[in-house]
C-alpha cells in the first residue's frame, strides 16, 4: 500500500482526487504545519459492513443559520449594480 503525504490545504483543494486515491488503496497521512494530524486509510471488506447504516450528521449548530424561504425584497440585484456604476 502506498502512503502519501498530504497538507491540509492541498486535502481541501483536492479532496475528490485523494479520495480517489484511497479508493485504490493510498493510504494518506495528513500534515498540518509539516505535523502529521490524522491518517486517512480505504475500508477493507471486513470493515464495510460496519458502515453499512451510518447517516450523515447533521449539524445542530447550523440550525437557522440558512434561510428556508426566499427574502422579498423591493429592488434587484442588477438594479443596485447599475446604481454603483453610474457613481463611479
Amino acid at each position: 500500500m502506498r502512503t502519501l503525504h498530504v497538507s491540509v490545504s492541498s486535502l481541501k483543494a483536492k479532496l475528490a482526487e485523494y479520495l480517489r486515491l484511497v479508493k485504490k488503496g493510498a493510504c494518506l497521512v495528513v500534515l498540518d504545519h509539516k505535523h502529521p494530524v490524522a491518517k486517512v486509510a480505504p475500508i477493507t471488506q471486513g470493515e464495510e459492513s460496519g458502515f453499512a447504516s451510518i447517516k450523515p450528521i447533521e449539524n445542530p449548530s447550523l440550525r437557522g443559520f440558512f434561510p428556508s424561504r426566499k427574502i422579498k425584497r423591493s429592488f434587484s440585484s442588477l438594479d443596485l449594480l447599475l446604481e454603483d456604476r453610474k457613481k463611479r
